[in-house]
């Protein structure tokens, strides 16, 4: 353990384990809301929700009949107001799984494949971040195995729906690494890019 987190090589090594732990995920394919996603997509003048392209995170639109479909779904109880209304703007999500549904909808490996993608950047801002607020090499390689190998994050992009959940990490740590940069060594660009990725991990 200590030749892996001393090296300089640390964090290749780390994200090699977790890719090769990680590679049965791929083969995954559509889960749930995938199938609904992909509906929406097609289906582009079904624009349910003001200001969203395809209303993929809209779980009810007000109207009656979605209700009532929900409710012998079993999603919701049986007293839930019919002409409940709920949505999440996601526009930055929304436009990735655009690009997926869009270039390759018959292939659900290369949308998991994007997924983890950035699942990986988020190892390597992490690395970044904490490298440089601890300065100390084992302590971020530590922190990118903890995180990669925690069973809590296989869901975000094992099923393609959660992706938004890896976009709001992803820009989230970027802003603040970016942030970290400025204030420490004086990056100029950091106090443009931080509250941007801020404004992309609000957005995602």
């Amino acid at each position: 353990f200590n030749l892996i987190f001393n090296s300089k090589y640390s964090f290749y090594i780390i994200i090699c384990l977790v890719t090769i732990t990680m590679l049965s995920s791929f083969k995954a394919g559509f889960f749930s809301s995938d199938y609904e996603f992909s509906k929406k997509i097609r289906e582009t003048n079904e624009i349910k929700a003001k200001g969203s392209l395809f209303a993929l995170y809209t779980d009810f639109d007000g109207k009656i009949e979605t209700a009532e479909k929900l409710k012998l779904m079993g999603v919701v109880p049986w007293w839930t107001d019919g002409k409940i209304k709920k949505s999440f703007w996601r526009p930055v999500s929304e436009f990735f799984h655009f690009i997926d549904y869009s270039l390759w909808p018959k292939h659900p490996f290369v949308m998991h494949l994007h997924s983890f993608i950035w699942f990986l950047g988020i190892l390597y801002i992490l690395f970044l971040f904490v490298q440089k607020t601890e300065s100390i090499l084992p302590v971020a390689s530590l922190s990118v195995l903890l995180f990669g190998f925690d069973t809590s994050t296989v869901t975000s992009f094992s099923i393609l729906h959660n992706r938004s959940m890896l976009l709001a990490v992803f820009f989230s740590l970027y802003s603040m690494y970016a942030y970290l940069c400025y204030r420490k060594d004086g990056w100029n660009k950091g106090k443009i890019l931080a509250p941007i990725s801020l404004l992309l991990a609000l957005l995602s």
